[in-house]
C-alpha cells in the first residue's frame, strides 16, 4: 500500500497531465465539425495503413504454403508430361502413365565451384526419396540421390568427377555418357559417341532412358564442339549444359515404379 500510495505520488501530476489531455482532445473533435472530419479521415487512413501491412503479414506467412502448393502441382504436371511421352514411345499396351512418379524440393546448400560437388535437398527418407532416384530441375539433369536421412537428402551432382549419366543425341540413335572434367559448372563432355554418328553443332543432347534413374529424352545440354579422339573410334564432344546450377532453387525427384524389376533383371544377367 505504501508503494502504492509512493507511486501516485511521484507520477500522479503525469497521468492526470495526460487524462485532461485525452479529455481536451475528445471534447475538440465532438464539438467541432472541422476537427472531427480531419480526425475521422486520419483515423480512416491509419486503420487502412494497419489493415494493409497485417495484410502483407498474413500473406508472407501464407507465401510458404502457396509455394509448396505450386511445386507440388508443377510436379504433378511434369510427371504427366513425362509419363505421357513414354506411353506415346512404347508400342506395348498395358498402362504405364505410372511409370515415374515426381516430387518436388527446395535446395538447402549446394556447391558449384569444387572438384566435386553435391547439393543437398530439403526432404528425406519421411518424404519417400531414396538412394538412386535422379534429380532434374526445370531446364535439365541435377544429379543422383547418394545418401539420404530422415529430412535430409544428399545429391551427388552432374558437376562431379565421379559422375556418369547416359546420354543420347535427340530423336538420333547414338548414345554416350557425359562426365565433368572440367572446372566451368557451365559444360560437361560426352564421351562415347562412334565416331560415325550423325552429330551437328547445335544438336541437344538428352538422357538415354537406359536405366531407371532418369526417363528418356530428358534435356541435359547442347554439342558446342567435338572431335574424334586421337586414335580412337568415338568423339569427345563439349556440351553446353541447359541448366544454371548457380541460380536453381528449386528441383525435382524422380522415382521409377519399375525400378526394382529392372535392377533385379540386369542383376540376374550380370
Amino acid at each position: 500500500m505504501r508503494n502504492l500510495l509512493l507511486f501516485i505520488v511521484k507520477y500522479g501530476p503525469f497521468f492526470l497531465f495526460i487524462l485532461l489531455e485525452i479529455l481536451c482532445f475528445t471534447l475538440i473533435v465532438k464539438f467541432n465539425q472541422k476537427q472531427k472530419s480531419i480526425f475521422l479521415n486520419s483515423s480512416n487512413l491509419f486503420v487502412g495503413y494497419i489493415n494493409e501491412k497485417t495484410s502483407d503479414a498474413g500473406s508472407f506467412l501464407n507465401l510458404k504454403d502457396e509455394n509448396e502448393a505450386l511445386r507440388r502441382e508443377n510436379a504433378k504436371l511434369l510427371q504427366k508430361i513425362i509419363n505421357s511421352n513414354i506411353s506415346k514411345a512404347s508400342s506395348s499396351l498395358d498402362t504405364i502413365d505410372k511409370s515415374f512418379t515426381i516430387m518436388a524440393s527446395n535446395i538447402c546448400s549446394k556447391t558449384i565451384n569444387l572438384r566435386n560437388n553435391f547439393f543437398t535437398l530439403c526432404k528425406g527418407s519421411n518424404e519417400g526419396i531414396q538412394k538412386g532416384m535422379g534429380v532434374i530441375g526445370n531446364r535439365g539433369v541435377f544429379g543422383i540421390v547418394s545418401e539420404v536421412s530422415e529430412n535430409y537428402a544428399q545429391v551427388l551432382s552432374i558437376l562431379h568427377s565421379q559422375s556418369r549419366i547416359s546420354v543420347a543425341l535427340k530423336n538420333k540413335t547414338h548414345h554416350g555418357y557425359i562426365n565433368w572434367d572440367t572446372s566451368d559448372p557451365r559444360y560437361v563432355t560426352a564421351f562415347a559417341i562412334r565416331k560415325y554418328a550423325d552429330i551437328a553443332i547445335g544438336d541437344t543432347i538428352v538422357t538415354s532412358g537406359y536405366s531407371t534413374i532418369f526417363p528418356k529424352n530428358i534435356d541435359v545440354g547442347v554439342v558446342e564442339s567435338f572431335k574424334v579422339e586421337s586414335g580412337g573410334e568415338t568423339f569427345l564432344t563439349r556440351v553446353k549444359l541447359f541448366e544454371d546450377y548457380n541460380s536453381a532453387k528449386e528441383v525435382y525427384v524422380i522415382n521409377s515404379q519399375l525400378k526394382t524389376e529392372f535392377d533385379s533383371l540386369n542383376y540376374t544377367n550380370e
